[in-house]
């Protein structure tokens, strides 16, 4: 991990004696049992929903193409050119159908960024609320200036594209097999964690390790397609679980990169930092890579990666704002899991008046 240099950000006021014995969390008994159990339900909620919901906006089945394109008559989806030449049917859809947005995994990842970026709200409030007790000795940002302008724009790029290539596989492969490819997260950050953050092998590991990719081989081999021209005969298609092995992989790399380079044991507030973190990537996505829509509006309509340069209509655009909502519930319920489980909850100073 690298070494903070001198903070960027300190800050003033007196910090609150807390007990020793709160303990881990700040929370005992019932009522940590109780968050962990609501911060569970959000996050596999919000993970599996998010599929679903995406599923809807890029797959619909209950109206016509309008404008380019045809309607398949055995699943309602658009084609460009709907023939079995395309070997996943949903790819080569082009516009908007009945409540949905067509193929558009770039648009889904840029509105998750907007609901990342608004998490910066949630930091300012929690950071003007505790501005009169917190110790001048308390460190917000461990790292110089120079540091995270490196780095956030990095982090920010490999999660963007974690979520776009999320957002392709879920175009061609049922969300159960999704998810549970999905989980082989760990195993990838496990390897990655070994050179970059020397991290111990032991056989437990290792086991572990060949468990979850035998799982998920066999989940991935016993799962159909979703029905379409050239998948209706029900035969594996690869490219879908290529998209979301890929996005395993840069989302692995982005929690050892975030670990490494934006994390460190200096911060005081690590959980708060994760809310400024979250918003902050989210900014950086919104502000640097907008261009995206211009390069992928300028490929030919019938590449899969095509995306029409439109703004959504209509139910389309509803679903789109839930689904940016569900994205953003994942990842504050994530954080609040790892607040539920840590020793900061013991130390938080308490807030004063706005």
């Amino acid at each position: 991990m690298a070494e903070p240099q001198e903070p960027l950000l300190r800050v003033r006021g007196s910090i609150q004696e807390v007990p020793a014995a709160t303990g881990g969390g700040g929370l005992t008994g019932t009522a940590r049992i109780a968050v962990m159990a609501v911060g569970v339900a959000l996050l596999v909620g919000a993970w599996v929903t998010e599929g679903e919901v995406t599923q809807s906006l890029q797959n619909p089945v209950d109206g016509k193409c309008a404008g380019r394109g045809e309607t398949d008559p055995k699943t309602g989806l658009c084609f460009a050119q709907p023939t079995a030449n395309h070997s996943n049917c949903s790819l080569a859809c082009v516009d908007t159908c009945a409540a949905g947005i067509g193929t558009r995994p770039w648009l889904i990842t840029y509105a998750a960024r907007l609901a990342w970026a608004s998490v910066l709200a949630l930091w300012c409030g929690w950071f003007m609320a505790t501005r009169e007790s917190r110790s001048p000795s308390d460190v917000i940002l461990a790292y110089p200036l120079r540091h995270y302008v490196l780095w956030l724009p990095i982090m920010s790029a490999t999660v963007a594209a974690c979520a776009y290539t999320w957002f392709i596989s879920l175009n061609g492969m049922p969300v159960s097999a999704n998810t549970a490819v999905y989980n082989t997260t760990p195993v990838f950050v496990f390897i990655i964690s070994v050179p970059v953050l020397g991290e111990k092998v032991t056989l437990k590991k290792v086991l572990a390790t060949a468990c979850a990719v035998a799982g998920v081989a066999v989940v991935a081999l016993d799962s159909n397609p979703p029905a379409c021209p050239s998948t209706a005969s029900g035969e594996f298609e690869f490219a879908p679980y290529a998209w979301c092995l890929l996005s395993v992989l840069l989302y692995s790399l982005y929690e050892v990169g975030v670990k490494k380079f934006l994390q460190s044991p200096a911060e005081t507030y690590p959980v708060a930092n994760s809310l400024l973190l979250l918003g902050t990537l989210g900014l950086v996505a919104l502000l640097l890579f907008w261009p995206m829509f211009l390069l992928l509006n300028s490929l030919d309509p019938t590449i899969d990666l095509y995306e029409e340069l439109a703004w959504p209509k209509g139910g389309g655009l509803q679903l789109l704002l839930v689904n940016s909502a569900l994205d953003m519930t994942f990842n504050l319920a994530l954080i609040l899991l790892i607040a539920a489980t840590s020793r900061e909850l013991a130390h938080l100073p308490q807030p004063t008046a706005f």
